[in-house]
């Protein structure tokens, strides 16, 4: 089975995929995908809108992680090369 690690936007909109294949030794290829949660509410359409006041980043195609989410990440990719 492939590793998988799930981590959600800050603001909420978006979850990052990042998946490795087990079987290839040493690990070749990372897989990311990122997912729109769908049918914005008015709270979360102001929650990014306020974000974007906040950070000038006025981009829909961006996913900003917290440093331990970040962390998280590069943890994951750093388990995934050193294991055999």
């Amino acid at each position: 089975m492939p590793m998988k690690k799930y981590i959600d936007c800050v603001c909420g909109c978006s979850v990052v995929r990042m998946e490795c294949d087990e079987w290839n030794t040493p690990v070749k290829y990372f897989y990311v995908s990122v997912f729109r949660h769908g049918n914005y509410t008015l709270t979360s359409r102001l929650r990014m809108m306020w974000k974007i006041l906040r950070t000038g980043h006025p981009y829909g195609d961006d996913v900003v992680l917290e440093a331990k989410d970040a962390k998280s990440l590069a943890n994951f990719i750093k388990s995934a090369m050193v294991k055999k």
